[in-house]
């Protein structure tokens, strides 16, 4: 079987065009009935809408390096999509700057728009991670987080780019407890994951639109952005 994941390249026009910053997200939904009806508003409908957004903007744009939007399978499933992609590319790996990959973002019912960041221990993840949390300051984008370091999860796409030593983050809600990082140990997870119930009426888009442009930001950021293509936009 084949995973059919499905690629936009952005191709750079700079002298580091050989460099490639990935924005993933992945493009499969389950639910307690998965073979009827998996809405996955959150999960990950809020990622998927960020890299078509992303695709529209991006073509307006001239960027030092390559810029890959990916859409991935098969993470439901174990990752298979991403751990598909990592092995289909092994000539690629050394000259990916950072992903950041877009997984369950936006459910916020007590409003207080924290969410989190699983950076990891690579050095190269804080570098991406770094970006992100700049983004928000340098825009005001009225967003706190757990910047998560030791302890982060392992669950999403994001980590099948660990496993070959390529830094990755992963953007998620508010889910675990950490009382040491932004969210103060609050925790504000999605009681629809998973289910039938997982529709756009149950979650902050707000949040989920600020979100949304931290992740565009970060990865138009680490492209190194050159210009504009016209003018005035077409």
């Amino acid at each position: 079987y084949t995973w059919k994941n499905k690629v936009v390249t952005i191709p750079g026009h700079g002298p580091n065009a050989n460099e490639i910053v990935l924005l993933t997200a992945h493009m499969d939904s389950i639910s307690t009935s998965p073979n009827t009806i998996a809405p996955g508003a959150e999960d990950n409908a809020s990622g998927i809408s960020a890299l078509m957004e992303a695709a529209k903007l991006f073509r307006f744009f001239k960027f030092d390096r390559t810029i890959k939007i990916i859409f991935f399978t098969g993470e439901e499933q174990g990752l298979l999509g991403s751990a598909a992609y990592v092995a289909d590319h092994p000539e690629e790996l050394d000259n990916i700057v950072g992903v950041v990959n877009l997984d369950m973002f936006g459910y916020d019912s007590d409003d207080d728009r924290c969410f989190e960041l699983h950076i990891g221990t690579l050095a190269e993840s804080h570098l991406v991670g770094s970006c992100f949390t700049n983004v928000i300051d340098n825009y005001n984008l009225d967003l706190s987080y757990d910047f998560i370091t030791n302890g982060a999860i392992p669950y999403s796409d994001h980590a099948s780019f660990w496993n070959v030593g390529v830094g990755s983050i992963e953007v998620l809600e508010n889910l675990f407890y950490h009382p040491d990082l932004g969210c103060r140990g609050r925790t504000d997870g999605n009681p629809y994951y998973h289910t039938v119930n997982d529709k756009i009426e149950h979650m902050n888009l707000p949040v989920t639109h600020a979100i949304a442009q931290a992740g565009i930001g970060t990865a138009a950021s680490l492209a190194l952005p050159m210009g504009r293509c016209f003018a005035t936009d077409p």
